[in-house]
């Protein structure tokens, strides 16, 4: 498997998922069964920010992080993609 393909897939991936939960937690919150289980155990304000943190913020910065190393590396090795 092409590194080159996979990681920026994987990427785009993860900010497509983090922007999804974002949106569809504004428009559907009981859509997430997972949110129900961490209000129940750690309390509402604590279970949601667990929550959020876990399924919006992480793929967002993993995807984000993942973009900006490739679009470093490929700057570093003048190839300017």
């Amino acid at each position: 498997m092409n590194m080159e393909i996979w990681a920026p897939a994987f990427a785009w991936f993860s900010i497509g998922l983090g922007i999804f939960t974002l949106i569809y937690r504004m428009i559907h919150p009981t859509f997430f069964r997972k949110l129900a289980m961490m209000q129940k155990v750690f309390g509402s304000g604590w279970g949601y920010l667990l929550h959020f943190v876990a399924y919006t913020v992480v793929p967002l910065v993993i995807g984000a992080s993942l973009i900006w190393t490739r679009h470093q590396a490929a700057l570093l090795s003048g190839s300017g993609q």
